[in-house]
């Protein structure tokens, strides 16, 4: 027996039930969490964010049977390529009512917010086959925003951040999950994959970045602090979109990690 719908809050185990088994998804209550959430450091805020800007609500029905279209048709990859590996048969496709014009949480149509909006956020999570050598940067154009960058969609507003600076060039807000009582994130409005493709495609936006480090140090009355660019994966760096972490407040170690 398979679920028709799979709904929740924001456990991570959504992604996993729509990327490995094939399973539509949708989230409820995450609006009201997220704004509950806001005034501590609280780590959950990371499956939340990630929740509510993937996910569609359940009234969402085209959002919900387009994802689940999205999923199956895609060949080699997704949700047919993990689940035929781990035995379980990909779920039939189901499409929404004739006429359904369900609103979303900003009234506008389903189709709007949902097949146009929310489909491409939940694709960035299928999950695919060892085989494939799959490289984000790739398919990246320098200095264009990107559909499955979370960056670019927080500097486009479509994702919340808690911004404290911005620049004609340049977005700081805070780090998620902190790691410093000040933890600071600069980055560029246009999408560069990493600081090294950022100082090599345009320096002068490079040095905007800096200068901005210094300038949340200032705001933020940082005697002394850190300015951090994670570069590759084996750096550390989890978001394809360069950026600098500003850290103090603390003593900081040398050498981290």
């Amino acid at each position: 027996m398979r679920p028709a719908l799979v709904v929740g809050c924001f456990s991570t185990a959504l992604l996993t039930a729509s990327a490995l088994y094939g399973l539509p998804v949708a989230r409820v209550g995450t609006e009201t969490l997220l704004d509950r959430l806001t005034p501590y450091e609280n780590s959950n805020r990371v499956p939340v964010t990630i929740v509510d800007a993937l996910l569609p609500e359940p009234a969402d029905r085209d959002a919900v049977a387009e994802g689940r279209r999205g999923l199956d048709t895609e060949a080699g990859v997704g949700v047919g390529c993990a689940a035929r590996r781990n035995g379980v048969p990909p779920a039939p496709t189901r499409a929404a009512p004739s006429g359904t014009t369900a609103r979303g949480r900003s009234g506008t149509t389903a189709r709007s917010r949902g097949t146009e909006a929310r489909l491409p956020r939940l694709r960035r999570w299928r999950i695919r086959c060892p085989s494939e050598d799959h490289r984000r940067e790739e398919s990246q154009v320098a200095g264009e925003p990107q559909d499955d960058c979370l960056f670019c969609k927080i500097v486009a507003g479509q994702i919340p951040a808690t911004i404290v600076r911005e620049t004609d060039t340049t977005v700081a807000f805070r780090d998620i999950n902190p790691q410093a009582p000040t933890h600071v994130l600069v980055i560029p409005k246009a999408h560069h994959k990493d600081a090294a493709a950022l100082a090599a495609e345009a320096p002068q936006l490079a040095a905007d970045v800096l200068r901005e480090t210094q300038a949340v140090a200032d705001d933020e009355k940082l005697d002394s602090y850190r300015t951090v660019f994670n570069t590759g994966s084996g750096a550390g760096q989890t978001v394809w979109h360069a950026h600098a972490h500003v850290l103090g407040g603390r003593g900081l170690e040398w050498p981290p990690g």
